[in-house]
């Protein structure tokens, strides 16, 4: 299950806070996080989630994608790369031995 914010709007502390309340309700379910985002906050959002316990996050390689309603062109998906790279810098183990390869997406 995932917790969305697909217009891009939600704060990183929202995002902690939601994550936080909804993770100790749905034991054994594997619980992550759906998020949009302007490239300048991205990394921001992906560590609240994190630090809230999060360790499943969707993402779309280069961004690909977003939502027509978020009123803004530069919100969408939140790039894969930017997700590795933002778990690299907090020093999460990840499954992707190149990590470092990727920038994040700009």
């Amino acid at each position: 299950m995932s917790l969305a914010d697909t217009v891009g709007t939600a704060a990183p502390d929202l995002i902690h806070s939601v994550y936080s309340q909804v993770k100790d309700h749905v034991a054994g379910v594997e619980l992550g996080v759906h998020l949009h985002s302007r490239p300048d906050t991205a990394e921001e959002k992906i560590n609240a989630a994190y630090a809230a316990g999060c360790r499943r996050f969707d993402s779309a390689l280069t961004g690909l994608g977003g939502c027509p309603f978020a009123g803004d062109n530069l919100v969408g998906n939140i790039p894969t790369e930017s997700v590795l790279a933002a778990l690299t810098k907090l020093g999460a183990s990840h499954n992707f031995t190149s990590a470092a390869k990727f920038a994040p997406h700009e």
